[in-house]
């Protein structure tokens, strides 16, 4: 079995993957490689500068232009008493999928994993040769919200579902899943910072 950790996620899920990439690159457990999809403000910028040595980061978010007409998610939380520091871990590369008209999700019609999947396979490959390609993770991550997937480990963890899945290149894919619905987002939704 290959030795690469590759961790992703999507939603509240892909700021969950953020923040165990780096609770692993402290302890100094191998982290081969992040992708978010649709991730939104995970931390400060000192997770940021943290997570800046992993090698292989891709921060993928849908839309097709300005506001409203991207993912809102992604620039949650917001900075509303302008003394909290959220900051993205990585830049983000755009997809550009468009939700069907009158999607009942409003501002977040953006959002759906599908619709990244879909945006990922119009995005160029790099790091080809990598033990998880980006269309690899983000079906990965989108059978961790159905009852399709074969997983080769999956567990509830304090409110949090979790799945991991051994590539055919034998690397080890980890996937924290994130809310399913509009309601369990706003529960879960939490702009409290904790000092790292």
């Amino acid at each position: 079995m290959s030795g690469e950790v590759w961790i992703a996620g999507h939603s509240l899920g892909a700021a969950r993957a953020s923040i165990y990439a780096y609770s692993r690159a402290m302890r100094g457990l191998p982290v081969t490689g992040v992708y978010t999809f649709g991730c939104p403000r995970p931390g400060n910028s000192e997770l940021g500068c943290a997570l800046a040595s992993i090698p292989h980061w891709r921060a993928i978010r849908n839309g097709i232009g300005g506001f409203p007409d991207y993912d809102l998610v992604t620039a949650v939380p917001f900075d509303v008493e302008f003394l909290l520091d959220y900051a993205q871990p990585a830049p983000f590369e755009e997809c550009a999928e468009a939700p069907e008209p009158g999607d009942p999700w409003g501002l977040f019609r953006f959002h759906h994993i599908e619709l990244y999947q879909a945006g990922c396979r119009k995005l160029p490959v790099t790091g080809s040769g990598a033990g998880v390609e980006l269309v690899e993770a983000v079906d990965a991550v989108a059978d961790l919200y159905g009852p399709t997937g074969q997983w080769d480990w999956q567990h509830f963890i304090d409110g949090e579902f979790w799945g991991m899945r051994v590539m055919p290149s034998g690397a080890r894919l980890m996937i924290p899943r994130g809310t399913v619905t509009p309601h369990e987002w706003m529960q879960d939704l939490d702009t409290d910072q904790v000092p790292v």
